[in-house]
């Protein structure tokens, strides 16, 4: 349970939506997780900072946290933007929402204040600590996005050297197998793999070109037995 308090002011009466309950638990909830002190974070290796009267969370966050679904969040939040109330900065994983007016709302005396920051310490740690791990997460996801993005000759021309002529006249049939459309055209054969070490599976390749009888120039794999076969031999050797 976090200590401390804020400040609502009567004027909320005025508002049309007063009678609507959603609408104010979700304002009292932003006002309630707003920070009352900056705080800032790391993502992608650089520092964000969060100003008094932000906080970061997400739509499916705040449904969790008020009971509110996440449909009816997001209408909500759009309400409150209309009305100046909000601020929202969006990501694919998170928002910034910022109180608009939030100072002028929350102001206090200077005893109020230092009572206030103590209180509201350990909510700002635990905060930082879950911004660290999403960060780590978006780095893996990122690392890995960034391999898919690149094309699989791209890719292949990275580790060519380490192959000789004749076993590099084995490319276009490898490639040409590899790069194969997935049912709905959006992913290649290599990009559905969990790992894809290029140089460890064209070695593999050359290994079983005889069962696969490779010795014609072009190759096609073009039914899923003939795949299957190969993706099996690749994976015995992996």
């Amino acid at each position: 349970m976090v200590d401390g308090f804020i400040l609502v002011w009567r004027k909320l009466m005025d508002k049309g939506y007063y009678k609507k309950s959603h609408y104010i638990h979700l304002w009292l909830h932003l006002l309630f997780k707003a920070n009352f002190k900056k705080t800032n974070f790391i993502w992608n290796g650089k520092e964000v900072i969060l100003e008094r009267g932000q906080f970061l969370t997400g739509r499916k966050k705040l449904s969790e946290e008020t009971g509110i679904r996440p449909g009816t969040i997001e209408n909500i939040l759009k309400m409150f933007e209309n009305e100046h109330q909000i601020k929202q900065q969006k990501t694919n994983l998170f928002r910034i929402i910022t109180i608009i007016n939030y100072d002028k709302m929350q102001k206090l005396n200077n005893n109020n204040d230092n009572e206030m920051t103590t209180n509201e310490q350990q909510n700002d740690n635990e905060m930082t600590h879950i911004n660290k791990e999403k960060n780590d997460n978006k780095e893996k996801k990122e690392e890995k996005e960034t391999i898919l993005e690149k094309s699989l000759l791209s890719l292949f021309n990275e580790i060519k050297d380490s192959f000789s002529p004749e076993e590099l006249t084995n490319k276009d049939a490898f490639l040409k197998c590899w790069t194969e459309k997935n049912k709905n055209g959006r992913k290649e054969r290599w990009q559905m793999q969990k790992t894809f070490d290029v140089s460890r599976r064209f070695r593999t390749w050359l290994r079983n070109k005889e069962k696969w009888n490779t010795d014609k120039k072009d190759i096609v794999i073009d039914n899923d037995q003939a795949f299957n076969e190969a993706m099996e031999a690749i994976d015995n050797e992996m």
